[in-house]
């Protein structure tokens, strides 16, 4: 399961792949509206889907603008 937009295996959803460890575990899964209940309210997460693919040298140099070798790389992709 992952928060932060990675794209998870098979593209399945967090709750699919909860429900699919559940089940090979022999275990009962709970049911869609408990999950969303704690997860959305209890915990307060959320599922973080970016809107358009991100370049991984732009968000390295949103990361760390202080590091010379990105502040390099990113002028020249830029």
């Amino acid at each position: 399961m992952d928060n932060r937009g990675r794209q998870a295996p098979g593209n399945k959803t967090p709750a699919e792949q909860i429900q699919e460890k559940m089940k090979e575990s022999n275990k009962v899964p709970v049911k869609l509206n408990i999950y969303k209940k704690v997860f959305g309210t209890e915990y307060n997460l959320a599922f973080y889907h970016p809107k358009k693919d991100q370049c991984s040298i732009s968000n390295n140099y949103k990361k760390d603008k202080t590091n010379i070798n990105i502040q390099n790389e990113y002028t020249q992709h830029i």
